[in-house]
């Protein structure tokens, strides 16, 4: 799913983010990057969007999602805004039509993943 070269510049990019902001929460990030944050009742098949229009960009999410499940959204989507800046305009689904949509949701996965659970460690492991 992701190479090995890929998870340590994914790693990288957390560590970065982590001490430039001096956090791991996603929404402070977020709001600390000056991404607005729009509460939209997703279908049951689509849980959460990042797009970019004129140079603004916005994350669309249900706020009724348990904090947890809110959080990981949140860090899914800056994962796309950070490493897919070229297709920003992406939409998370359960019904990913394509092997590059997989790929880009694997990334995206897993920089939330080392965000949400990041210590200070070697960018090795």
């Amino acid at each position: 799913m992701i190479n090995k070269e890929k998870s340590i510049k994914i790693k990288e990019l957390v560590h970065e983010i982590v001490h430039k902001y001096d956090s791991n929460d996603p929404e402070e990030i977020i709001k600390d990057m000056d991404i607005k944050i729009y509460d939209i009742p997703i279908t049951s098949k689509k849980e959460s969007l990042s797009i970019n229009f004129d140079g603004c960009t916005s994350i669309f999410i249900n706020f009724k999602f348990n904090a947890d499940h809110f959080n990981y959204r949140l860090a899914h989507e800056l994962g796309h805004i950070l490493l897919h800046s070229y297709d920003c305009n992406h939409e998370f689904s359960y019904h990913r039509k394509s092997d590059n949509n997989k790929k880009l949701d694997y990334e995206a996965d897993y920089f939330a993943e080392k965000l949400l659970n990041y210590q200070n460690v070697s960018m090795a492991q």
